[in-house]
């Protein structure tokens, strides 16, 4: 059996997995580091931009527009903290994206992620709505037209 410090460092080890995964546009990683039953939630999800994902297939359709679109990405000033106990990681950082449009995505970001066995299984993300919008990555703008 893990030590609590064994499982927490798996834990931040999987979440900087699935970053370089999503700097990599590889599809397959990112999808392998959720759990079969994985939920992804996104509380200010603006409209066109779904509030709740569930399982890996639809997380991979989910995930699968979004790699397309990314030209290169990077994340910075990353900071985690365990919540409660080693498998619920908080993660703060910004992400610097350079889309295929030639369009910048540039947000920050609040995650919280419950593991379970070293895999993400519940991901809260919070972000600024209006600078996915401003991106043209959903339809509608900050505007509301």
């Amino acid at each position: 059996m893990q030590t609590a410090d064994g499982e927490l460092a798996t834990n931040e080890a999987a979440f900087h997995a699935f970053h370089q995964a999503l700097i990599d546009k590889d599809l397959d990683r990112i999808v392998d580091i959720h759990s079969d039953d994985a939920t992804l939630e996104f509380p200010f999800a603006p409209p066109g931009f779904p509030r709740r994902v569930e399982g890996r297939e639809q997380i991979r359709e989910f995930e699968r527009p979004i790699s397309e679109s990314v030209a290169s990405c990077s994340f910075h000033n990353l900071t985690m903290r365990p919540l409660g106990g080693p498998n619920t990681l908080v993660a703060e950082y910004s992400g610097v994206v350079e889309l295929t449009s030639g369009r910048s995505y540039n947000n920050t970001y609040c995650v919280i992620v419950e593991f379970r066995d070293g895999l993400m299984h519940h991901v809260r993300e919070y972000f600024n709505p209006l600078v996915i919008q401003a991106a043209e990555l959903v339809a509608g703008n900050p505007e509301g037209s």
